[in-house]
């Protein structure tokens, strides 16, 4: 494959979603703003994990959860993290942007550290 190296002007510019080795969705500017997420305050627990399955090399940016008012439902979910000695694996919605992230209990208190994705072009 060769490979041309010139300039593209941004409004010429788009995005596009691999779906194969040689195929892709490419997407329209005016698309763009209709695929960002919905703004909100809430994580969705995927499911819980050994804390060893997960090693330093995947996480990125710790981010220190507060009860926002629900002290009972923010502690008792505290209270099974270090019941089960696990960790949450959690997706949330941040700054117009989805996020993977390992839920851990420290001391008392719940931290969420976002975690990289490795995406793989479908082959």
């Amino acid at each position: 494959m060769q490979r041309h190296r010139r300039k593209i002007a941004k409004v010429d510019r788009r995005k596009a979603y691999p779906l194969g080795r040689d195929t892709a969705v490419i997407l329209q500017p005016e698309e763009l703003p209709a695929l960002a997420p919905a703004a909100s305050r809430n994580i969705q627990l995927c499911r819980f994990v050994e804390p060893a399955l997960l090693s330093d090399q995947w996480y990125e940016r710790p981010y220190y959860l507060g009860p926002d008012g629900h002290e009972v439902d923010y502690f008792a979910l505290a209270e099974a993290l270090r019941r089960r000695k696990s960790v949450g694996i959690a997706r949330w919605v941040m700054c117009k942007k989805r996020y993977l992230g390992a839920l851990y209990l420290q001391d008392t208190h719940l931290i969420m550290i976002t975690l990289q994705c490795i995406c793989r072009t479908p082959t």
